[in-house]
């Protein structure tokens, strides 16, 4: 499971920098942190309220085959 640990509003666009804890990645002994970066209405739903609890993230693939965040839920 994916637990938001802290965010960065972004300065030039419309959007947030969220560090995220990951407890099952392969290879790593104790907990990883990644980042993920969401944006426009997406980056709405990060607020200080969010902080400490998991959330599910659904990927999409642009037109570039570059993939994307399309959906977050906060749990």
């Amino acid at each position: 499971m994916i637990k938001i640990v802290g965010f960065i509003p972004m300065k030039k666009t419309k959007g947030a920098v969220v560090f995220t804890e990951n407890d099952s990645v392969n290879g790593v002994h104790g907990k990883s942190v990644e980042k993920l970066f969401v944006y426009e209405d997406l980056a709405d739903k990060i607020t200080d309220n969010v902080i400490g609890h998991e959330c599910v993230v659904a990927y999409g693939c642009g037109y570039s085959g570059k993939a994307f965040i399309s959906d977050i839920t906060i749990k």
